[in-house]
């Protein structure tokens, strides 16, 4: 049959009617009857840590009805087999090869005519599409009474992930272990910090990767999230779509590291992510009662020690609006920056709050300082870095330290990472670096400090990203005295 896109849509759009219709009398006739309903597996709950961050657990008994349950199992309350709208929509499915290749999956070693052919696979795909729009119905009217206004709510985001080809998605990243004061935080027309609503937080609680990945404790202590809006996505084959949506690598991981770069360098507190989540603009590829339908994934990009028990504290820093307005300007600085030393130096931050152990931190630390200040010239680098670093003191006060200070204790930075280098035994020797005259801070600890400030200062004085200008201008040009240092 060839019939045109638009009778297509037409076509199984009214079969559909009929078979919700039809449904829907057989569930009423169902309630009426006191049969009963089984509720959903392993909907999820919600509580909350003593520090106020979420907590979820997969429920077997709390959650709401399942209509869609009656429809299956070997021995189903409602024989779907029996009603002939339903299979008047299978047998249309199977004549038209556009709605084939956009609802019927191939698997490995299996071509898609093995599957049409298949008559038990068609019925399951096609079940599944009824059995979610009658379930979420229900859900979203509290009624079993057709009316086509109320179908045309649950249908139409439907109908858009089935036959549009380019759909729009916001992108949320949940911020781990952070608190923000406000519950939207605007960052530009297409960014924003904001918290996300109980149901929202519910819809994303199963959302991870299949196999070993986040620690579910960790996964959910989230209040709020980045949002990333209007990403486009390319639709296609349904199975292969939402497939797609489940790897990292489709996500804009480039953008999303350059927030959580921000937030270290603006507070320095300890966070990550571990979801990546797509909340669907006017469409849905699936319904769970009346949550969200959102997708997702899962991603461990967070330190080690959040899964030892770090929800269990009693408070997490929290970010007042004009915390949160800054890390927004200074993300939107990185941005902007485009593969240059400062961004090799901000990946570098993000791993250093990533490392476990501390002789790793500072490696990443130096490496991107070294970035930042160096050049090609490898004589006495470690004595320009710290004259430079100590140079940008004199344009602000971020390190809170005379540059005199800057320059001494960036040198006993790189004495602790040559000790750590090279294997030495003065290694505890060095670790401790003292500050404020009697305060002692590991190297490594106060290496990420310093990266953390440099860029921030080069972010907002690009034109010191080149380091001869740094000499040029504020070593020439005020005379920072070395020799003193």
């Amino acid at each position: 049959m060839d019939a045109s896109f638009q009778q297509i849509k037409t076509n199984f759009r009214t079969l559909l009617v009929a078979a919700v219709d039809e449904g829907l009398e057989h569930v009423a006739q169902v309630m009426s009857d006191s049969r009963w309903i089984g509720t959903y597996f392993q909907w999820p709950v919600m509580s909350k840590w003593e520090s106020g961050l979420p907590s979820f657990r997969l429920s077997q008994f709390e959650g709401p009805k399942d209509y869609s349950m009656l429809f299956t199992g070997p021995d189903p309350i409602i024989d779907a087999d029996t009603l002939k709208s339903f299979q008047a929509l299978v047998s249309y499915v199977k004549q038209e090869p556009f709605l084939q290749d956009r609802l019927l999956p191939v698997t490995v070693g299996q071509d898609r005519q093995g599957v049409i052919e298949d008559e038990r696979l068609v019925r399951i795909f096609v079940y599944q599409i009824l059995e979610a729009l009658i379930d979420r119905y229900i859900h979203t009217h509290a009624r079993t009474t057709f009316d086509m206004t109320a179908f045309e709510v649950v249908y139409e985001p439907y109908a858009r992930y089935l036959f549009e080809e380019q759909l729009l998605a916001d992108i949320y990243v949940p911020i781990l272990f952070l608190k923000f004061a406000d519950d939207t935080i605007t960052i530009d027309e297409n960014t924003a910090i904001e918290r996300m609503s109980d149901a929202f937080q519910l819809a994303r609680a199963p959302l991870k990767a299949y196999g070993p990945g986040v620690h579910e404790a960790v996964m959910g202590a989230a209040t709020h999230a980045l949002v990333l809006r209007n990403w486009p996505v390319r639709n296609g084959n349904t199975w292969e779509f939402l497939q797609r949506l489940t790897e990292v690598s489709v996500y804009p991981l480039d953008d999303i590291d350059n927030f959580f770069a921000a937030v270290r360098i603006v507070t320095g507190f300890e966070t990550g992510y571990a979801q990546l989540l797509v909340n669907p603009k006017g469409w849905a590829a699936h319904y769970k009662a009346d949550l969200p339908p959102i997708e997702g994934t899962s991603r461990r990009a967070y330190p080690n020690r959040f899964e030892n028990f770090y929800w269990l504290r009693k408070e997490v820093p929290e970010i007042n609006k004009a915390g949160a307005q800054e890390i927004g300007r200074v993300f939107l600085k990185l941005l902007q920056i485009k593969g240059n030393s400062v961004q090799i130096a901000a990946r570098r931050l993000n791993l250093c709050y990533l490392r476990e152990h501390e002789e790793d931190y500072i490696l990443d630390a130096t490496i991107a300082l070294e970035a930042l200040f160096s050049d090609d010239e490898r004589t006495e680098m470690t004595h320009k870095l710290a004259l430079r670093v100590a140079a940008l003191a004199t344009i602000s006060d971020v390190f809170r330290r005379p540059p005199k200070q800057v320059f001494r204790e960036v040198k006993q930075i790189y004495g602790y990472r040559s000790a750590v280098v090279h294997g030495s035994k003065k290694t505890d020797r060095a670790r401790d670096i003292t500050v404020h005259h009697t305060q002692r801070v590991p190297a490594g600890t106060l290496a990420v400090e310093y990266l953390r400030h440099a860029l921030l200062i080069l972010i907002d004085h690009p034109q010191y990203r080149e380091p001869s200008r740094i000499d040029e201008d504020l070593l020439l040009g005020k005379g920072v005295d070395e020799q003193s240092t």
